[in-house]
């Protein structure tokens, strides 16, 4: 099924089949996102979903490849949370990452335009397909699990030990993300 928003009018529809899909997930959910900058809804079903002890894995770009550094900053920032709770994060280090996809217990999955946040769900045009089961579950993560395996994984312990500039501008980054 073929979900789009219309830009310019606030529409949430890919937004709200993530939220849906990481709120039933059981075993696994997977994101990989090119500007991860998760509102609430969605940071508090992934957050659920880690404390019930599903596999929630992340996979945003490193700060040093992104390509709008204060959205790679912001992000950087906004994963601490999940951190903390068991969400598993990996950062892209050697090239940009413009994916966006999910990959919800193996079956549930979307591809498409559509980044985690404000302005892809409020303002862009966006266009997801979402879908369940079949062989491009299976290729989807595959792929996944090979760009996992070339990043790094960020844990709470080492984002604590970033240096404090980083922190501090990602905080910063973090409190204007919904104009970024």
């Amino acid at each position: 099924m073929l979900f789009r928003s219309a830009g310019l009018v606030t529409n949430r529809a890919i937004y709200t089949r993530y939220c849906q899909a990481a709120a039933s997930a059981r075993s696994s959910i997977w994101l990989a996102n090119a500007y991860f900058l998760p509102q609430r809804k969605l940071a508090r079903a992934l957050l659920q979903a880690a404390k019930t002890g599903v596999d929630v894995r992340v996979l945003i770009p490193g700060p040093e490849v992104g390509d709008v550094p204060v959205v790679a900053w912001a992000s950087l920032y906004g994963v601490h949370t999940l951190l903390r709770q068991g969400v598993r994060v990996f950062l892209m280090k050697r090239n940009m990452l413009h994916a966006k996809m999910a990959l919800v217990d193996g079956r549930w999955w979307t591809l498409g335009s559509a980044n985690l946040d404000p302005i892809s769900q409020q303002r862009n045009l966006e266009a997801n397909l979402v879908a369940v089961g079949g062989s491009q579950a299976r290729q989807l993560q595959q792929w996944f699990e090979r760009q996992c395996a070339e990043a790094e994984e960020l844990t709470h312990t080492s984002w604590t030990q970033l240096p404090r500039w980083l922190r501090s501008v990602g905080w910063l980054a973090w409190r204007f993300r919904f104009v970024l």
